[in-house]
């Protein structure tokens, strides 16, 4: 009978993803419609045939760049923790991250998969989970400074750098108060449950391992990779508005590209499609700029993170990512 059910039961989740996915599917081509409702198609395909290849290349070589000290800093986040692992292996798994997050119907898949798959390498899921947390928190954090600290330059802008700090600050001392509670209070905790003491105790060493690493050699490097890697990108996306003749300067793009990161990460759609489209449209709308650039930035830039999520597919092809010799394992 427990049985009988318990197939039931995986029947019925089965059933409920695949209609979540079609969900996303409709509400991508919803949001995408919505995107394009009013704006000059010809006029769009004018500026196109104008693109200046020499532009769309260097942005295309800027996501390279950011794919690959994004793959730098999870590996230094993974050092800080107590394990080791390879630029090669990383780097390969990052880029299998991506062709999953390009094709499939939810935006968690490229951490999903990162997950699974570090268990080819010896790390296993608990440890991977808790460095990718960590990695997406780095990347959010270091893209908030980025556009506080070019905030400032502007008197304009000036507000954008002292909300930022506001939101940062507020949510850097509930993380504070949390980490002293816990420090106080995991001692008295008595736990029964083996599974639960199992993981706090794996918790409990990573942690061990990253408090003696804050504010080495390596957290530094770590620091400086998620910077790079976010200038990367909005540089990328600045480049594409070069290759239109788009009037957008490089403060403007440093200050208002982020917005747009930060919402295509809502899990509303398949690869950011649609939502990157809209909020394009809304911040060129703040600039004055026209909303058949934003469309033109925003599908380029889709279309050249979907090539780099091909070249992840292809080292999926290969299988080679299965043969990768293990140094560690938590």
């Amino acid at each position: 009978m427990s049985i009988k059910s318990d197939l039931i039961s995986l029947n019925w989740v089965s059933k409920s993803k695949n209609y979540l996915n079609i969900l996303k599917l409709f509400l991508t081509l919803l949001i995408i419609v919505f995107a394009l409702y009013g704006i000059d198609l010809n006029k769009i395909g004018l500026i196109t045939e104008k693109i200046n290849a020499y532009y769309a290349f260097v942005a295309f070589s800027f996501i390279g760049i950011h794919i690959i000290t994004v793959s730098l800093r999870w590996r230094g986040i993974i050092i800080i923790c107590g394990k080791s692992a390879t630029k090669k292996q990383i780097i390969r798994l990052t880029l299998i991250g991506h062709f999953f997050r390009s094709f499939l119907p939810f935006s968690i898949a490229n951490d999903v998969s990162r997950v699974v798959l570090c268990q080819n390498i010896g790390l296993q899921k608990l440890f991977t989970t808790v460095t990718v947390v960590l990695d997406r928190l780095l990347g959010i954090i270091s893209l908030a400074l980025i556009v506080i600290a070019v905030s400032l330059i502007s008197k304009s802008t000036q507000y954008i750098a002292i909300n930022g700090l506001i939101v940062i600050v507020f949510f850097s001392f509930w993380l504070i108060l949390l980490t002293i509670i816990l420090k106080v209070l995991e001692p008295k905790i008595i736990l029964k449950n083996k599974k639960i003491i199992e993981y706090k105790n794996k918790l409990l060493y990573l942690y061990s391992h990253a408090e003696k690493k804050i504010f080495s050699l390596q957290f530094y490097k770590t620091i400086f990779f998620s910077v790079i890697a976010n200038l990367a990108i909005i540089s990328s996306l600045y480049f594409l508005a070069l290759s239109i003749e788009c009037k957008i300067t490089l403060l403007q793009s440093i200050i208002y590209f982020p917005i747009v990161l930060l919402m295509t990460l809502l899990p509303i759609s398949i690869g950011g499609w649609g939502v990157r489209e809209v909020v394009f449209i809304y911040v060129f709308s703040l600039l004055n700029l026209p909303s058949t650039d934003a469309v033109i930035i925003s599908i380029a830039f889709g279309v050249l993170l979907t090539l780099f999520g091909l070249i992840g597919g292809l080292v999926v092809l290969s299988n080679k990512f299965l043969n990768l010799k293990h140094k560690s394992c938590i």
